[in-house]
């Protein structure tokens, strides 16, 4: 490939999820609770560094928060929902679990209401926006997020089309990609745009994917 055309750091989507995770449980949980993850591959070099980084981030920026483990979905509904169930009967005063991966909220949110936890354990991070309304409207989830397929995509497009029309681009330089002013260029073969949005019960029907 010429160019990567990527949306993040994993340091800036972790934050992002335990940021949100922390803000959308505070209210009813306070400060200190335990969570888990569950994240889509145990061999997948991206997501256990985005799931180690979060761990690091949450300790240091929200002491009273407790890890108590990290499960694999295998990007499987029936794996997804088991270990949520797995993680709740492992750990009875366990109060949030994160989803690491887009396919394992909808299922988080499943076994939570299946075991009856509504209101005691809530599920919470990446998702598709329609996975995720039903747990929004039963109570199991309160805060969730992902990125703009749709934005990335034009992000890509846009970018060839710079390319295409032999546009050069040079380290340190504003690479002023058209509709994306705070584009980076991160390395010599990779841009990133950093907009992720934040989905809650009042903005979650907004979306349709």
């Amino acid at each position: 490939r010429d160019y990567f055309a990527n949306l993040c750091s994993n340091e800036e989507m972790g934050e992002f999820m335990v940021d949100i995770m922390y803000e959308a449980h505070k209210e009813v949980l306070g400060d200190s609770y335990q969570w888990a993850m569950i994240t889509s591959s145990l061999t997948s070099e991206q997501m256990i560094a985005r799931a180690n980084y979060m761990v690091d981030y949450a300790k240091e920026k929200y002491p009273g928060l407790e890890f108590m483990g990290l499960e694999s979905g295998e990007s499987d509904a029936q794996k997804n929902y088991n270990a949520a169930v797995s993680l709740m009967r492992a750990n009875p005063d366990l109060k949030v679990i994160m989803s690491n991966a887009s396919d394992a909220l909808g299922p988080i949110a499943e076994a939570i209401e299946a075991e009856g936890k509504i209101g005691q354990v809530y599920g919470t991070g990446m998702t598709t926006p329609n996975l995720a309304k039903p747990g929004f409207e039963s109570g199991a989830i309160m805060g969730a997020m992902l990125w703009s397929p749709a934005k990335w995509g034009r992000f890509a497009v846009t970018l060839l089309n710079e390319v295409l029309n032999g546009k050069e681009f040079k380290m340190g330089e504003d690479p002023n990609i058209p509709g994306f002013p705070n584009a980076i260029q991160f390395a010599e073969d990779e841009f990133r745009y950093n907009e992720l949005q934040e989905y809650t019960k009042a903005n979650i029907n907004d979306f349709d994917f």
